[in-house]
């Protein structure tokens, strides 16, 4: 029987997530941005830090004290910084975008990331009540780009 942890099991789908077709070719690199630096946004971050065609060009989190840490840890990449995710997903650099977000934002993140034309890894749960699960599950259908619920 082989034991796996749960990190490194997280590190392969994030990495293969953001690695797919279509949104590198192979040997070129993209740009991530991160939307929340908590605790499971940190461990993403450096996922995502690990994964060798990754740039991480953009970090997003309300708390100044988790984006100066996160800004610190991705400094070989120089990401700019925000407390408004919104301006994250204005960024041509960020083609693809981790949401680690609180719980209750996941939808709303995840429908502005998509319809801004970016791929999108949303931590679970993806959302909260099912009209809004729905409503993700539409516009997600209609993006033609990467996303893992």
């Amino acid at each position: 029987m082989i034991h796996a942890s749960r990190r490194s099991i997280l590190g392969g789908v994030v990495a293969a997530a953001l690695s797919p077709k279509g949104l590198a070719a192979d040997g070129e690199s993209y740009g991530a941005g991160l939307i929340g630096i908590g605790n499971r946004g940190s461990l993403l971050l450096k996922t995502l830090l690990a994964e060798p065609r990754a740039k991480v060009t953009a970090l997003c989190d309300n708390k100044p004290d988790r984006l100066d840490r996160a800004a610190t840890l991705a400094a070989r990449d120089k990401p700019a910084t925000t407390s408004d995710y919104r301006r994250l997903l204005e960024r041509a650099d960020v083609e693809a975008v981790v949401i680690a977000s609180p719980c209750d934002l996941h939808v709303e993140m995840a429908i502005a990331a998509l319809r801004a034309g970016k791929h999108v890894y949303c931590e679970k749960p993806i959302g909260i009540t099912p009209q809004s699960v729905a409503e993700l599950v539409r516009v997600a259908r209609s993006a033609r780009r990467c996303q893992d619920p």
